[in-house]
């Protein structure tokens, strides 16, 4: 059973006639909001994505995948969020063995502080991983996520920014402003490792 494309389609069009709204809005209140503030204030959102890395940095099939599809997601709610007051930042995090505790942590997407499947209201699984399993010389279980039935291994870059969109859409109607970084949306990606030695077999090896 595949993602139903309505839904989707309905929470874009919905992230647009609101970024319309808000941008009427700014328009017109923007003398007095610069007059008190200097400048609008940028709320932040950040897409943080953690994967668990070899020896030599190598990773799993899957990870792999996801990587391209996560960045992927971020140019398009980079750009498409922006005009509402968001600056969408993403934050790229390399595991070992000691901080992660267990191979069910590699591959995990939390955007605005949110794991990924609260906001699709999605569970997470597990499925044997063949790449993994020729990395670490023995059959691995890793993560996967279940949407309407249907396990991702590798995370589409479509329910990456549907999440996003659930999440601008919170920030939004939320009256407290969040503090952000102001100026041109940053394009930029962070790569943090974690753990004793930075390295790490992705078994735990």
């Amino acid at each position: 059973m595949k993602r139903d494309p309505w839904i989707f389609l309905t929470a874009i069009a919905l992230a647009v006639g609101v970024a319309f709204a808000a941008g009427f809005l700014v328009h017109a209140r923007g003398r007095s909001w610069s007059a008190q503030n200097g400048r609008g204030r940028m709320k932040s959102m950040t897409i943080k994505w953690q994967r668990l890395v070899g020896d030599k940095g190598q990773t799993c099939d899957r990870c792999g995948t996801t990587q391209r599809e996560v960045r992927r997601a971020h140019a398009l709610l980079r750009q498409s969020l922006f005009p509402l007051g968001i600056n969408v930042f993403l934050e790229e995090k390399t595991l070992d063995k000691a901080a992660a505790g267990k191979i069910t942590e590699s591959n995990r997407i939390w955007i605005a502080g949110k794991p990924l499947e609260t906001w699709l209201t999605a569970r997470t699984g597990t499925s044997d991983c063949t790449s993994c399993a020729s990395l670490c010389g023995a059959n691995v279980a890793c993560r996967t996520v279940v949407v309407d039935g249907s396990a991702y291994e590798s995370i589409p870059s479509a329910l990456i920014v549907e999440a996003g969109l659930l999440a601008a859409a919170e920030m939004v109607g939320a009256e407290a402003a969040q503090p952000s970084a102001r100026g041109a949306p940053w394009s930029g990606v962070r790569t943090i490792t974690y753990g004793a030695s930075g390295l790490g077999g992705c078994c735990g090896q």
